[in-house]
């Protein structure tokens, strides 16, 4: 019998709910109901004696006894998912009455069948389920299952995999519009060793299909370093500048091939002349540190400059700096400023931090100069550390003295030389500063760029320690000093 098997909830506690499989409308069977009450869930089934066994029985198996058309407790999210399960089964064979047109079902269908595939917070990932709610949507002519499907059959998800039913998937895919059905048909092409007829099925995509949805199609390929280096040499190959970009990383940084600086700069260069400025900022770095071609500063300045006129924030951050330090251009603080202030206007946070160290904010500098130092968010550079570090540390700024008197002590950036290294270590720990106290106590104890003094390494450690700087503290205790109480 068809007909709609309903739950609602009563408000008459403890018995809670009660099912029921009707012919009539659920609204309807609800008025008809005794006691107050509400729709908790209801579906349209072809069979509700056999959906509605089925229903019983498994909410048994969950220790919850149910008759039909008797009240009864039990948790409505139990009985909520239940009920879910054995209606998702319901769709998958076949059983559901439809209530809407083929386009909305299939839709229906296909979703379910992604949460099947992927799972949810109500569904534990089942691909045969998954593969057989794809096919019933595709079969209804819903055409997003049609790529699902040759997915399916290409990595033999839910279904034995079949290369052959994976393309006829993928054709039918493309013939209606889609965009992923050349990605898996080239890859059929690929894994049957007929790579000529995968490099024109991505040529055909090149050409019927727009730049966003040629985008989408390489996208998918950025977690497979070694077919991300098949395709977009294919596309780069017909001019597709962002995958000249992308080719350009992967020879760059070693992705999926040997690192090449040389190459990664040939592709570059091919999307840069093209306009692209990614690949101008990218071939402007390669110029300025000189990596697969002769460092040469003023080409870098060109090629940031092309990128940045186009509004790229990195580029314009770039030729701030290129103007700051005065590489390949006269320096120039004003132009500098400017590009910083272009670049700061997008949300570039380098681009804000250097604009404010430019304009002599010390926690900039410092913050600056750490970045220099440690590689953050640019390229290490123990000079550039130095500078920043010595424009807040001229400025009085505690920290600053600190970093750059280590700076000299390591060596890093500029010379080494320890009489400078105490000279900062002071300059921070005569303002109270409580690391620079105690570094400047080793050079004592140690005789770094002074003559050894006892007495000195036991007074700054004990203004370190008094501050509480554990390594004082410690250092302190093996000396024999009880600094809690003298």
């Amino acid at each position: 019998m068809a007909g709609y098997i309903c739950i609602a909830m009563l408000e008459d506690p403890p018995y809670n709910m009660i099912l029921a499989a009707t012919e009539e409308e659920p609204e309807d069977w609800l008025e008809e109901l005794p006691l107050p009450s509400h729709l908790l869930c209801y579906e349209n089934f072809k069979d509700t004696k056999v959906i509605l066994k089925q229903f019983i029985q498994r909410l048994k198996v969950d220790g919850i006894t149910v008759k039909k058309d008797k009240a009864f407790s039990a948790p409505p999210h139990e009985v909520i998912r239940t009920f879910i399960e054995v209606r998702d089964e319901a769709v998958i064979n076949g059983q559901l009455v439809k209530d809407m047109d083929d386009d909305d079902e299939g839709s229906r269908l296909y979703h379910l069948a992604v949460e099947y595939r992927d799972g949810s917070n109500k569904i534990i990932p089942d691909l045969k389920k998954a593969f057989k709610l794809f096919m019933q949507a595709a079969e209804l002519g819903y055409y997003p299952a049609y790529a699902s499907l040759a997915l399916t059959y290409f990595h033999g998800e839910g279904v034995k995999k079949d290369l052959n039913e994976s393309l006829k998937w993928a054709m039918r895919d493309i013939d209606s519009g889609g965009v992923f059905g050349y990605c898996v048909a080239a890859n059929c092409f690929v894994e049957a060793g007929m790579k000529q007829q995968a490099s024109d099925m991505l040529r055909r995509c090149f050409k019927e299909r727009s730049t966003e949805q040629i985008k989408r199609v390489l996208d998918t390929y950025e977690k497979d370093d070694e077919k991300a280096v098949f395709w977009y040499r294919e596309a780069a190959e017909q001019g597709y500048a962002e995958a000249q970009v992308k080719l350009g990383d992967m020879y760059r940084f070693g992705w999926g091939v040997e690192k090449d600086d040389k190459k990664a700069v040939f592709w570059y260069r091919k999307a840069a002349e093209q306009g692209d400025a990614e690949a101008q900022v990218k071939l402007g770095q390669m110029y300025y540190f000189g990596w697969g071609v002769e460092k040469d500063d003023e080409k870098a300045v060109f090629w940031y400059r092309k990128a940045a006129e186009q509004g790229n924030a990195e580029a314009q951050l770039e030729l701030g700096r290129m103007y700051y330090f005065g590489c390949g251009v006269e320096k120039d603080g004003e132009k500098a400023v400017f590009w910083y202030g272009k670049a700061a206007e997008q949300g570039n946070a380098e681009a804000q931090l250097e604009l404010a160290a430019e304009q002599g904010d010390a926690e900039a500098q410092v913050r600056l100069g750490y970045m220099y130092r440690c590689g953050g968010g640019v390229e290490k550079d123990g000079e550039k550390a130095v500078f920043w570090y010595r424009k807040a540390a001229e400025q009085g700024y505690a920290k600053a003295q600190l970093e750059l008197g280590q700076m000299y002590y390591s060596g890093r950036g500029v010379e080494e030389d320890d009489e400078k290294a105490v000279f900062w270590y002071g300059k921070a720990a005569a303002q109270g500063y409580a690391e620079a106290q105690f570094q400047l106590g080793r050079t004592y104890y140690f005789g770094w760029g002074v003559e050894k003094d006892g007495e000195k390494v036991v007074f700054w450690y004990r203004k370190a320690a008094e501050q509480g700087d554990a390594a004082a503290q410690e250092a302190l205790t093996e000396l024999g000093v009880d600094w809690e109480n003298s």
